[in-house]
């Protein structure tokens, strides 16, 4: 397995100090995150990294180009994935947290023949509505048990 701590590190940083000037709509309800999560999922199986990150970059307070390298260094880190691992093979959803109606995390499975990606969304209610807090992958499924 290779080692993708990095890209995980890069994510947690663009995560931090979140400024509100990157994102423009707001999910109102749970249900519309849950189908917006299982969307996203179902490009980034697709390998449709783009179209995954012009998703998110409307509901994600980060500045668009910080999303723009995020997107980048995903689609080198996936790209890695498949030529390793093969094709993904599917999704599964394996958590679904709601602490409080203060924040929303949910967790999936993307599939592949030999092994796993975890990705995690999470979710934070600010007074117009919920918004993308943080987004991550990475190959680290066992802190799941």
């Amino acid at each position: 397995m290779f080692n993708m701590k990095k890209i995980i590190l890069f994510f947690i940083i663009c995560s931090i100090g979140v400024k509100s000037y990157g994102q423009e709509k707001y999910f109102n309800s749970e249900k519309e995150i849950q189908d917006f999560s299982e969307n996203v999922m179902l490009l980034f199986n697709q390998n449709k990294v783009s179209e995954a990150f012009l998703l998110l970059n409307d509901y994600w307070p980060i500045p668009k180009t910080e999303v723009e390298l995020i997107e980048e260094k995903t689609i080198k880190g996936l790209n890695t994935v498949e030529s390793i691992y093969g094709k993904a093979k599917g999704i599964k959803k394996i958590n679904y947290s709601n602490l409080e109606n203060i924040t929303i995390r949910e967790t999936y499975f993307s599939l592949y023949r030999v092994s796993a990606l975890r990705f995690i969304f999470i979710y934070y209610k600010t007074e117009k509505g919920w918004i993308v807090n943080q987004f991550k992958w990475d190959e680290d499924f066992e802190d799941e048990f």
